[in-house]
């Protein structure tokens, strides 16, 4: 696609994505972003809130399926301790097992900051980052988290990518906030949940939007956790239902089964979700570039 725009004649449309968080269901970013490269269009900007930072990283630093670390991901590496693992029977001592858990993660985020739910992640963004900064990818790239002590909208550009990674997905009761400079960080999705915005910042002329948030009740909540989760989740909805109409498409990945925050041991279907709500928005995809560049050629004549 050799569609141009912006104020450099022969420039590129700067096309952006911005992922959005959700947990579990944020690895469908995987997939859009597989269908999307793998039809050979270029995207400029990644943007990526929680989950959809994480992706976002992984992508704009290189190729992260060389890493191993997508099919770990796949293979359902952030599985929690108080999820029951694929193939395992359920018995009273593994309910025991997650009982135990429940209580340790618990008592961890009441008396401190807590360890996290998931087990040691930043290993896993290390190795997926490769030691990187933000600034070392080849295109732009921002990931966006909440100052859990000003209230304050951060949009990281620079910086140790799997810590800005981190920063944005430190979910309250599930990660520990992440100290970057002066500001101590949690979960982007307080303030941007989908990071449309933030992709018109860095320079994006079309935005694709990736929205893998619940829209209607979940189907059961079965934890404090797992409530603090759906509060959360509704009290940004109609945030971000402001912040999509700045996006020229937006994607909602259709799910085969129900897929809740922590349903880490979904993540094969939650990729495929994504990889056919990418193929199928392909089509609309080049129309908005190109419609984009018509535009601007028109506006120099």
């Amino acid at each position: 696609m050799g569609e141009t725009t912006g104020g450099t004649p022969g420039a590129p449309v700067r096309l952006g994505l911005a992922l959005g968080g959700g947990g579990a269901r944020g690895l469908a970013h995987i997939g859009v972003v597989r269908a999307i490269l793998r039809a050979g269009i270029p995207i400029h900007v990644l943007t990526g809130t929680s989950m959809g930072a994480i992706v976002a990283v992984a992508f704009a630093l290189g190729d992260p399926e060389r890493s191993g670390v997508l099919q770990k991901l796949e293979e359902g590496a952030l599985r929690t301790p108080l999820a029951v693992a694929p193939g395992e029977r359920e018995t009273l001592m593994s309910r025991l097992r997650r009982l135990v858990a429940a209580e340790r993660i618990l008592t961890s985020n009441v008396l401190g900051w807590g360890s996290p739910l998931l087990g040691d992640v930043m290993p896993l963004l290390n190795q997926l980052t490769r030691g990187l900064r933000l600034e070392d990818a080849p295109i732009r790239v921002g990931v966006v988290a909440t100052d859990l002590e000003t209230g304050e909208r951060v949009v990281l550009t620079e910086g140790n990518a799997a810590l800005a990674a981190m920063a944005s997905a430190a979910l309250p009761m599930v990660f520990p906030p992440v100290r970057i400079g002066k500001r101590l960080l949690v979960d982007g999705g307080f303030v941007e949940l989908v990071p449309v915005q933030a992709a018109r910042e860095l320079g994006a002329d079309v935005v694709v939007a990736v929205d893998v948030s619940v829209e209607k009740a979940a189907a059961s909540v079965k934890s404090g956790l797992e409530a603090l989760i759906r509060a959360a989740a509704i009290c940004s909805r109609h945030h971000t239902d402001a912040i999509l109409e700045q996006a020229d498409l937006i994607l909602r990945p259709r799910f085969s089964v129900p897929i809740d925050t922590l349903d880490f041991d979904k993540s094969r279907q939650a990729i495929e979700a994504g990889l056919r709500a990418g193929r199928e928005a392909l089509p609309a995809v080049i129309d908005l570039v190109r419609r984009r560049a018509a535009l601007t050629r028109r506006s120099r004549t």
